[in-house]
């Protein structure tokens, strides 16, 4: 799947420590089509799935936050290579037994 060109898979390995993604958890950042006049339809909204249900953020401040986690896990991801290097290795180390 990682080889198709509109899929894209970064790991981060338990190697580097901790990062923003271990204290935020798993979150989608939702971003909508700009209208004619180049205006978002919507604003972006963050989910975030949690222990009780989904939370959907919008105010500014609050995208800004997880904008601002997402990069850090971008930059703290190996990238697309040496993702589907360490998923062959952790996926042939499996198939060894």
């Amino acid at each position: 799947m990682s080889e198709l060109p509109n899929v894209a898979i970064r790991v981060v390995p338990f190697t580097a420590g901790m990062h923003s993604g271990v204290t935020t958890g798993p979150f989608v950042i939702l971003r909508f089509p700009v209208n004619g006049d180049g205006v978002d339809t919507e604003p972006p909204t963050v989910y975030a799935d949690g222990y009780t249900g989904g939370l959907y953020l919008d105010k500014p401040r609050e995208v800004e936050q997880y904008d601002a986690a997402f990069q850090d896990i971008w930059e703290t991801a190996l990238d697309e290579q040496a993702s589907r290097r360490l998923l062959a290795e952790v996926s042939g180390s499996y198939e060894q037994g």
